[in-house]
């Protein structure tokens, strides 16, 4: 169907990811991207060293990782082919 498939910093939320961390396995890498949800779903891990509970785009390296981690893959591969991914999508969009 050619969809992409988004993740947020829900899946750092360790009382609402259980099943988010399941389907990651089945995602295929050139279909995932990431995505902050800006300003909500702030990365859980954050929480506590921020005043605020405000959702930035700068967090989405907290999100890349945590996937890298479960994904088993290193951050600059994750990286590389969600640029990729989101690079294609947009061109898609606009042409």
């Amino acid at each position: 169907m050619g969809l992409y498939i988004g993740i947020t910093g829900w899946i750092c939320d360790p009382r609402r990811n259980q099943a988010l961390l399941e389907s990651i396995k089945y995602i295929p890498m050139d279909r995932l991207l990431i995505e902050t949800d800006a300003p909500y779903l702030m990365p859980k891990q954050l929480e506590k060293k921020l005043k605020t509970r405000k959702n930035e785009p700068k967090y989405i390296r907290e999100i890349a990782e945590f996937i890298s981690s479960h994904k088993g893959i290193k951050i600059e591969s994750l990286a590389s082919m969600t640029k990729i991914n989101s690079e294609k999508l947009f061109r898609r969009l606009l042409d």
